[in-house]
């Protein structure tokens, strides 16, 4: 289903804001205070998310969670799976990696063992 313009702008400014204000971040960031924030309804922000990534609203907000994690652990490539978790406001790792690995098709442990080795090649040193 191809979004329309009002939906992928919509989109881009829902976007925008979840990123910038880091409300991705909240585990109680609903549909609803997305619509209210934007002055619209839950089932126009639902369908101008999921038009436009393919993604339902709440997968959708785990992937940004996802990219935030990825984003720290290329600054730090020493990071653990524990600390990406916790990063991306994951409760529980397992939790964490099943969906990582959802978004990514890799585990992350196996992800973080490839950062390490760009790392590495680019000269950018490991904290200890």
């Amino acid at each position: 289903m191809e979004p329309t313009m009002a939906e992928m702008e919509l989109f881009m400014q829902i976007d925008e804001w979840i990123r910038k204000e880091q409300a991705f971040l909240r585990c109680d960031l609903s549909l609803e205070e997305v619509a209210v924030h934007f002055c619209t309804n839950r089932s126009y922000v639902s369908r101008a998310v999921k038009s436009s990534t393919g993604l339902s609203f709440p997968e959708y907000v785990n992937r940004v969670r996802i990219d935030h994690a990825m984003a720290m652990a290329r600054e730090d490539p020493s990071i653990r799976v524990t600390d990406m978790a916790r990063i991306a406001n994951y409760s529980y790792t397992a939790t964490f990696s099943q969906a990582f690995q959802r978004y990514m098709a890799v585990r992350p442990k196996d992800w973080l063992v490839d950062i390490r080795s760009e790392a590495v090649s680019s000269g950018r040193k490991k904290r200890k």
